[in-house]
């Protein structure tokens, strides 16, 4: 409990305090596959990110992955979380989760952190890049 308070002190300002990720059907203009949302915060030293009040959505009968990482520059230099397949029965499957943070190894922390929800029935991939530098997250699909 005394690192999740420690490391959701003192943020930076122009830090994103939340993201969301949805991989929508029809090029994003139909049923919403599966999506993610939930609040980032970053430790003054940059060196962790705390995600918390995440949750998903899977439409029924669809089935998801999930990739969440913490980067500088290009390289991860964070452990990844997330899962392979996850999939909904005859009805919308909602999760909501704990607490989980994304700590830097390398010194410099995480600048930037990338979320990828992908709609594995449909091959739709929902993504939002944060970076530490902006106000707010870049979203789309692919």
């Amino acid at each position: 409990m005394a690192t999740l308070v420690t490391a959701m002190g003192g943020v930076a300002s122009a830090a994103p305090a939340r993201f969301a990720a949805a991989a929508v059907h029809a090029g994003g203009a139909g049923a919403t596959g599966t999506s993610i949302t939930g609040a980032l915060s970053w430790s003054t030293s940059l060196k962790t990110v705390t995600l918390s009040d995440v949750k998903t959505f899977i439409k029924a009968y669809e089935c998801n992955s999930l990739l969440i990482g913490g980067y500088q520059g290009s390289t991860l230099v964070t452990q990844q979380y997330g899962w392979d397949l996850r999939c909904a029965g005859t009805t919308d499957a909602r999760e909501t989760f704990t607490p989980f943070s994304l700590t830097s190894g390398p010194p410099g922390g995480v600048q930037w952190v990338k979320i990828l929800i992908k709609d594995e029935t449909d091959v739709i991939t929902g993504y939002a890049y944060c970076y530490q530098s902006q106000s707010s997250c870049h979203t789309g699909q692919y």
